[in-house]
């Protein structure tokens, strides 16, 4: 089951400003789902490591390093006209019961997938972290 959050459709190029001052909270959203948005857009838009570190768990920094990494690798002419979405989903059982999961998925309007992850955000309502991120396959479908 996907929900996906509302606006959380991103065109690629408006999310330039990641860094403290940006404000990308959404008021609709919870404190969790808040961490899940700013975790994908800082993965999927590949504006830095640290964007994306200062939400996660320290033993999550090396995957996070190296999915940035495969990011960067992408092709340029594919990222032209590329969106991310943000969705919640399901977690697994072996996820902490106060988890949300996500999936994020970078994508072009008519064409496959170009990267997708998984990711819980759990913790303490006050330090909610990302604890858990894989890469998935990307779903081969245009959209």
């Amino acid at each position: 089951m996907l929900i996906v959050l509302g606006l959380a459709v991103i065109p690629l190029l408006d999310l330039l400003d990641l860094g403290p001052r940006a404000n990308h909270s959404t008021p609709s959203l919870s404190p969790a789902q808040q961490v899940g948005w700013k975790f994908g857009i800082a993965m999927l838009q590949a504006a830095s490591v640290e964007d994306a570190t200062r939400l996660a768990a320290p033993d999550q920094w090396p995957r996070i390093s190296s999915i940035i990494d495969e990011r960067h690798a992408v092709d340029q002419p594919l990222l032209v006209g590329a969106q991310i979405g943000i969705g919640v989903v399901r977690c697994n059982d072996s996820a902490p019961a106060d988890a949300v999961c996500f999936h994020a998925w970078l994508y072009t309007t008519g064409r496959p997938e170009i990267m997708r992850i998984r990711y819980v955000v759990s913790g303490p309502p006050d330090a909610l972290l990302v604890t858990e991120i894989d890469r998935v396959a990307p779903r081969t479908a245009a959209r």
